[in-house]
């Protein structure tokens, strides 16, 4: 469940539950102001905490509520994905004329109509599995992947190393449902218990006081890395999936802002 989607400056799983188990106990409520990829919650979750998780970046509030809304088998995945599937046999062959460069160059084009119908879909339906899930095989060199060949964390093209006329099979369409469908098998292999606690993920700034105190009864955390590691830049192409197209203002300003406000409380 943890390797649902890459992000950067993770903590250790070990770790997290060693915290959760030292510092709560079943049924207390759990707040985690910097969730990133959702470490703590789900361990917290595992556990049978309740689980206050937030952060600003809508990435890391995605790959949280991934995993905290995993499906107990992958029947009810099989059954979302055929419905999906009737989505892309109708579509259109135009439409990216608006999408940016910077996104269209990593894709063949009929991947790109594909993966965009399927992640609108996906948030109409409040499919948080299948979108985190369809977030982690966005981009990457190996062939189970979506892009054409390119690095697994920082998105950039690989195509020194794999040039189209050495490599033409590397940039030839490649089909999402099949490659969606083997990602949610290997992360469904041993599929979570149903949920026996609560849960609430927030995209909120540390600032917007989300968690009353008085329902609190530990907070566990792993902040950001203040000026170290560059969240919106290592996780742009899969924020613009999710809608962000201006990454830089929205993202880092508010990421540091937390960061201090967390180390000189």
């Amino acid at each position: 469940m943890h390797q649902i989607g890459p992000y950067i400056g993770k903590i250790r799983p070990t770790l997290a539950r060693k915290l959760v188990i030292c510092y709560s106990k079943e049924e207390d409520w759990i707040w985690d102001p910097f969730c990133g990829s959702g470490t703590i919650p789900l361990e917290a979750r595992l556990l049978s905490r309740h689980v206050i998780a937030g952060d600003i970046n809508p990435y890391a509030c995605a790959l949280t509520r991934s995993k905290l809304h995993a499906p107990v088998s992958q029947d009810i995945c099989s059954s979302q994905l055929k419905s999906a599937a009737k989505i892309l046999d109708n579509l259109p062959n135009e439409g990216l004329d608006q999408i940016p460069n910077e996104i269209r160059l990593f894709f063949h084009e009929r991947t790109l109509r594909e993966i965009i119908a399927l992640m609108t879909e996906f948030i109409r339906r409040r499919q948080f599995f299948n979108i985190g899930c369809l977030l982690h095989i966005l981009h990457h060199q190996r062939p189970g992947f979506l892009s054409y060949p390119a690095s697994h964390l920082v998105p950039y093209l690989r195509d020194r190393l794999y040039p189209r006329d050495q490599y033409p099979e590397a940039y030839e369409y490649r089909e999402p449902l099949p490659r969606l469908k083997a990602k949610i098998k290997r992360v469904l292999k041993n599929p979570p218990p149903p949920p026996s606690t609560r849960f609430r993920v927030l995209q909120k700034s540390i600032f917007d006081k989300y968690a009353p105190v008085e329902s609190i009864d530990a907070v566990i955390t792993s902040p950001p890395y203040m000026d170290a590691l560059d969240y919106a830049r290592d996780n742009r192409l899969r924020l613009w999936f999710l809608g962000i197209n201006d990454y830089k203002q929205i993202m880092e300003k508010e990421i540091r802002k937390n960061a201090y406000c967390f180390y000189s409380a």
